[in-house]
């Protein structure tokens, strides 16, 4: 289960993914962002979402799922007010931890990172699902470690 999950645009998909989100109890928390201030009053009201603003970057802080739900068109824009989130930091985060690719320049990583962007669990392999496998791996060895966490 999710903590909180944020759904930038809350039209017809996005509502609807809010809908069933919270239909089957898959987050503590859902959160919107949408240009309208009309629409982010009515998400609420219709509780489809429990907080909304027009202030995206709020509203994607601290989520462990963020949903872009907009057009295509509109990408560049909402990752430009995001783009300081966590989230958007962990494949930076994951290259400076690995200590095999600096070697070789070819090797694939996986990693737990917290919330506050700290490595907890870095694999390096060849192939990239077995970076991922043994990340799994170890999560099933300390399963507390591997709650709250970013892969």
């Amino acid at each position: 289960m999710f903590k909180k999950v944020c759904i930038i645009g809350c039209g017809l998909i996005g509502s609807s993914l809010a809908r069933a989100i919270k239909k089957n109890n898959l987050a503590e928390k859902i959160v919107s962002s949408n240009r309208s201030d009309a629409v982010n009053k009515k998400v609420i009201e219709l509780k489809i979402v429990d907080d909304s603003s027009s202030d995206t970057k709020k509203m994607a802080d601290g989520s462990d799922l963020v949903v872009i739900a907009t057009p295509l068109s509109s990408y560049e824009d909402v990752i430009s007010k995001i783009k300081n989130s966590l989230i958007t930091k962990i494949p930076d985060l994951l290259r400076q931890s690995q200590s095999e690719f600096s070697k070789t320049g070819g090797i694939h990583a996986s990693a737990l990172f917290n919330k506050e962007g700290k490595p907890l669990v870095i694999k390096e392999d060849v192939g990239r699902h077995n970076a991922l496998d043994k990340v799994i791996g170890h999560s099933f060895n300390d399963f507390n470690q591997a709650c709250d966490t970013i892969v």
